[in-house]
C-alpha cells in the first residue's frame, strides 16, 4: 500500500484544462471627429514699465479670470484694492474711450503686478481677456504703471492678480 501511495505521489499532475477562448470584443463605434483648436491667443509682455498689449484673437485669452485679487507678498488685499481704487477714474476713462466708438464692447481683463519692495509697480501685464480691445488694455495697463502701492514691510516683491470686468455701461 505504501508504494501504491507513492507512486501515486509521483506521477505527473493531470494537464490543465485550456480556458474558454474570449468573448468576441464588441465592434467600436467610429471615433467622433475631433473638435478644432481655438486659435492660441497672443501673449501680452509688460517689461521695465513698459506697457504693450497684442490682440488675443477671438477667443478669452490666457488663464481664467476669477472674481478675487489675488496678493502674494507682504501687501494685505485692502491695501491693493484701496490704491487701485483711487485711480478708477483713470481707469474708466480707458475704457469709455474705446466704448464711445465701440457700444457693445465688454468684457474682463485680468492684471498680473508687480510691485517691488518701494510700492511701485515694476510690471504690468495683461494675463488673460475675454475683453479683446487693445487700445483698452494697453491704456489700463499704462495707467497702473503708475500706481504707487505702500511700500512693502517684508520681502522684495508682492505679486498682485488684479480682475476687471468692463460692461457695455460700467466699469467695475
Amino acid at each position: 500500500m505504501l508504494l501504491l501511495l507513492a507512486l501515486l505521489g509521483c506521477a505527473d499532475p493531470p494537464a490543465p484544462t485550456p480556458a474558454a477562448p474570449p468573448a468576441p470584443a464588441a465592434p467600436l463605434a467610429p471615433a467622433a471627429p475631433p473638435e478644432a483648436a481655438p486659435p492660441t491667443p497672443s501673449a501680452a509682455l509688460v517689461t521695465d514699465g513698459t506697457a504693450s498689449v497684442t490682440p488675443s484673437g477671438g477667443t478669452i485669452g490666457g488663464e481664467p479670470i476669477l472674481p478675487n485679487v489675488i496678493v502674494l507678498g507682504a501687501l494685505s488685499t485692502e491695501a491693493v484694492t484701496g490704491t487701485v481704487g483711487m485711480h478708477k477714474a483713470q481707469m474708466d476713462a480707458c475704457y469709455t474711450s474705446s466704448a464711445a466708438a465701440h457700444p457693445d464692447l465688454g468684457g474682463k481683463v485680468l492684471v498680473t503686478l508687480k510691485i517691488g519692495r518701494d510700492g511701485r509697480v515694476q510690471d504690468a501685464a495683461i494675463t488673460s481677456t475675454s475683453l479683446r480691445d487693445p487700445t483698452t488694455e494697453a491704456c489700463l495697463a499704462g495707467v497702473l504703471l503708475g500706481v504707487h502701492f505702500p511700500k512693502l514691510p517684508d520681502g522684495d516683491v508682492a505679486i498682485v492678480r488684479y480682475p476687471f470686468t468692463f460692461g457695455a455701461t460700467t466699469p467695475r
